[in-house]
């Protein structure tokens, strides 16, 4: 199952990139088959009759459970929204009856010692179902989720009577041949996914869910007649169990409709009209350059190189090429550093310093390179070795963002 919600899935989802925007569809219709896992219906003991309310217990409980069993289904669902849906769903698990074993599920108990699949189950619910990733467009936009409750019905193989199956019986507990008594409430929750789209309308899914209930089994004075035995006898009682049902199915599912709308079709451009008769341009007049010093920072140092600064145009150059990529805004600079995006505090000689205003521009001699941030230099005022307000160059021109070092407070001892 790991293999097939892995692999698969991803290769559904660039499927669907390759033939254009992603469908959500409107109403989903799908069968599976699979397997699934039942934990405990009831656990039976002895007890020893003392002539009270309060019998010895014997300390020898042992639980039974259907244990391990496949599971065949069917779902339907209407989405409202690309989002949000309502589900309606059926399963029939045919199960073995209860028998003694060790583990919450059962999973590897030897069948040959088991009754066959005698225990028909059926559940059925309505659950509230959602496409959380559905406007992604990542591979696993058809994760779906659900949850709901319903019923289960246990119906044992036979002719429907009043009685209880023998070997539940045998261990104070019924299991009743009537499918009206082995009837309870449960809940729902699970996850599928799309593995793979044979077509637009047809593909296959994997689904894992579990159907929390009371059990169908049933003791007490309703289904057991009450024991009349002598003091010292000993008996045997039992004690039904919330149980578990889980299962892992793969299935067939049919698509149809589309919750998103239809993509808009951009109107054709009007003609283009002929262009009018225009008299030729005079050609621009001479444009003046101006030489101009720029700060930047060099081999961790501050410098001022020489650009060319067009005023008309409003650009800089550094021997023909754009300020820009003559001197880019590198590591150096901490202006791409997530740490400055998310205003994080520096760690520097020990100490805690947190942003202080906004951005400045300072001069070439006017802060000295006191040491290094994550592969950005860092400066100071001249003269200072030890500082109360650092500088971390933002980006190229000498611009600043001043750090100050947090003061620690707390309260005097004897207060």
């Amino acid at each position: 199952m790991a293999a097939l919600l892995a692999a698969p899935a991803a290769q559904a989802g660039a499927q669907e990139m390759m033939m254009g925007t992603p469908r959500a569809s409107r109403f989903d219709l799908g069968v599976y088959a699979g397997g699934s896992a039942t934990s405990r219906w009831y656990e039976s003991r002895t007890v020893t009759l003392n002539g009270t309310d309060a019998p010895r217990e014997n300390d020898d409980r042992m639980a039974f459970k259907p244990g391990y069993a496949p599971a065949f289904g069917a779902h339907a669902t209407f989405w409202a929204t690309p989002m949000f849906g309502v589900r309606l769903h059926g399963a029939y698990v045919p199960m073995r009856v209860p028998s003694f074993s060790d583990g919450f599920f059962d999973l590897f108990t030897d069948a040959g010692n088991r009754q066959a699949y005698a225990v028909n189950s059926y559940f059925y619910d309505l659950n509230l179902a959602a496409r959380p990733f559905i406007r992604s467009e990542n591979w696993y936009r058809t994760v779906y989720l659900f949850a709901g409750g319903g019923g289960l019905t246990s119906d044992l193989a036979g002719e429907d009577r009043p009685g209880c199956e023998p070997g539940t019986f045998a261990q104070a507990a019924c299991l009743s041949y009537e499918p009206d008594h082995a009837t309870v409430g449960q809940g729902t929750a699970g996850a599928g996914i799309d593995l793979l789209r044979f077509t637009d309308m047809l593909g296959v899914f994997g689904e894992i869910a579990a159907h929390v209930y009371d059990s169908p089994v049933h003791v007490g004075d309703g289904f057991i007649a009450p024991i009349r035995q002598p003091t010292g006898s000993t008996v045997r009682i039992a004690d039904d169990r919330t149980a578990v049902t889980t299962r892992v199915v793969i299935g067939l599912k049919a698509m149809f409709g589309d919750v998103f709308p239809p993509p808009m079709m951009a109107p054709p451009p009007p003609p283009m009209p002929e262009p009018p008769m225009v008299q030729p341009t005079p050609p621009p007049p001479m444009i003046e350059m101006q030489t101009i010093q720029v700060c930047v920072v060099q081999d961790g140092n501050l410098t001022s190189v020489s650009a060319m600064y067009n005023p008309t145009a409003g650009d800089t150059t550094v021997n023909g090429q754009p300020f820009a990529t003559a001197h880019p805004m590198g590591a150096q600079y901490a202006g791409n550093a997530s740490w400055f995006i998310n205003s994080e505090p520096v760690m520097f000689q020990n100490r805690r310093f947190v942003k202080y205003g906004l951005p400045r521009v300072l001069g070439v001699n006017e802060v000295t390179r006191v040491g290094d941030h994550m592969g950005v230099p860092v400066f100071a005022e001249m003269g200072q070795t030890r500082p109360d307000v650092i500088y971390v160059p933002v980006r190229p021109g000498c611009e600043f963002q001043p750090y100050q070092a947090e003061v620690k407070t707390g309260s005097v001892r004897g207060e």
